[in-house]
């Protein structure tokens, strides 16, 4: 019983980073406004730290948690999307503004 609470405890933490993580990709797209895609800001700078856009899509890029509906209109993606099908939409649009 106790290695079994240990382990849950291990996956909080886990998604704990998680939520962190996707939450920025959200602050960024919050930041970035309607100016999406044609600027997009290469980094954001979140609670007194710098964060390399292309990182964050990284960390996301296997999520099949689902986003915000807000924001798949926002990215004109279907409501429903995960994160795994958005990011690797952003990733394309970084690619093609460098």
């Amino acid at each position: 019983m106790g290695l079994a609470w240990f382990g849950n405890l291990t996956i909080t933490k886990h998604m704990k980073k998680d939520n962190e993580i996707r939450e920025t990709l959200q602050f960024w797209l919050d930041s970035n406004g309607m100016n999406y895609p044609q600027e997009l800001a290469k980094s954001v700078q979140k609670d007194g730290q710098t964060y390399e856009i292309k990182k964050i899509l990284g960390h996301l890029w296997n999520c099949t948690d689902i986003v915000p509906a807000r924001y798949c209109e926002q990215l004109d993606v279907p409501v429903g999307s995960s994160y795994a099908q958005v990011v690797r939409n952003l990733f394309k649009s970084l690619n093609k503004s460098s």
